[in-house]
């Protein structure tokens, strides 16, 4: 059936469209991430290092203040402790800024504890945004090659598309006239084919002359040719002897002639004006005079 074509041709278009977005996937992945993701997640990492260097800084204050506590609470209960054996004041008064000295020691360590901590400790918060940013800008040769692949498979797939509507296309073997169509799309292929095609640029008649004179007729002779149809003659040379005699095929109209007599085919080829004249009139019966 000649019906395939534009199915085929449609199959072709939607190929080559899947090549056109296989190709724009490998191109992102080759690119890597957006750049406003990079950039947003950079500014997240500035933020948790912003963050973390402002806890640093807020510990480190506390810790300053702590021991500059500590020193006075020193002093205090030296000065009490002083006083205490002097017995100008009571165990309970000395006792009590003992306590506060004690008290002052654990905060200052407790604050230092916290200060290292923050100081030797990586922040999972931070740690997580810069493994994000690593997996956003990698690009893995592992991706490309999958982004690769689709690419040559929708080309693949592109070449048969290609293929298959070659197969359905009806080409001419050689340039030509199309003088008749047997087989119109949608219909299946008749035992006469798809087309007659002739290459009336070059016209060829083809005279039965008796086998008694055909001895007479030699390559190259001028022929003159007239036909009913044609106001004018027709002109061209003798350019092949046929070497069968076979039966008259063009019956006379004169009924009193011999119908079956016996001829050798000649073909006498037309020059180009007269080529031209009759290049869509194909098997014009003619009269041929071959010159002696």
């Amino acid at each position: 059936m000649l019906d395939s074509y534009d199915r085929l041709q449609a199959a072709l278009v939607q190929a080559q469209k899947q090549v056109a977005v296989a190709q724009s996937n490998l191109s992102i992945v080759k690119a890597g991430a957006r750049r406003g993701e990079i950039t947003a997640q950079q500014s997240e990492i500035a933020r948790l290092v912003a963050q973390r260097q402002g806890e640093i800084q807020a510990q480190e204050v506390m810790v300053a203040r702590l021991q500059a506590e500590l020193q006075n609470a020193q002093t205090e209960a030296q000065r009490h402790e002083a006083l205490f054996q002097q017995g100008a004041i009571s165990a309970s008064l000395r006792d009590s800024k003992t306590l506060k000295l004690k008290t002052a020691q654990r905060n200052l360590q407790e604050a230092q504890v916290v200060f290292n901590r923050i100081q030797t400790t990586r922040s999972p918060e931070l740690a997580s945004a810069i493994a994000t940013l690593d997996r956003i800008t990698e690009i893995r040769p592992v991706d490309v090659e999958a982004a690769q692949a689709q690419v040559d498979q929708a080309l693949a797939a592109v070449q048969q598309a290609q293929a298959q509507l070659e197969l359905s296309t009806v080409r001419d073997p050689q340039d030509g006239l199309v003088l008749e169509v047997h087989t119109r799309p949608g219909e299946l292929i008749s035992n006469e084919g798809i087309i007659e095609l002739g290459q009336t640029q070059q016209m060829t008649a083809l005279l039965e002359v008796y086998q008694a004179d055909i001895g007479r007729v030699k390559l190259g002779q001028l022929t003159k040719l007239v036909a009913d149809s044609l106001p004018e003659p027709l002109f061209g040379e003798v350019s092949e002897l046929g070497v069968q005699v076979k039966r008259q095929n063009v019956i006379n109209s004169d009924t009193s002639a011999n119908i079956d007599a016996r001829v050798v085919e000649v073909r006498v080829e037309l020059d180009a004006a007269s080529a031209q004249k009759v290049a869509e009139l194909t098997n014009l019966q003619v009269t041929g005079e071959i010159e002696q």
